[in-house]
């Protein structure tokens, strides 16, 4: 996917819990990082199969990579 089609699109895990829209897409060298704006700010390192979909305007997360590579803000 293009960076650019998935930011503002919402993030939903697998499991339909919503955890908010994507902010931006920033590449560290080593990996892509996903900043989620919620709740909470949530970044999150893109790992292959973390995305298991896209469709209309959101993101479908897979729960268990989301869990292992997410990292939330105070």
């Amino acid at each position: 996917y293009l960076v650019d089609d998935l930011i503002g699109k919402l993030a939903v895990l697998g499991s339909g819990k919503q955890i908010g829209k994507i902010k931006s897409i920033s590449n560290f060298g080593s990996a892509d990082v996903i900043a989620i704006s919620g709740e909470k700010e949530i970044l999150c390192s893109h790992k292959k199969g973390l995305i298991v979909d896209v469709t209309g305007q959101k993101v479908v997360l897979d729960d268990k990579i989301f869990e292992e590579v997410a990292v939330y803000e105070d």
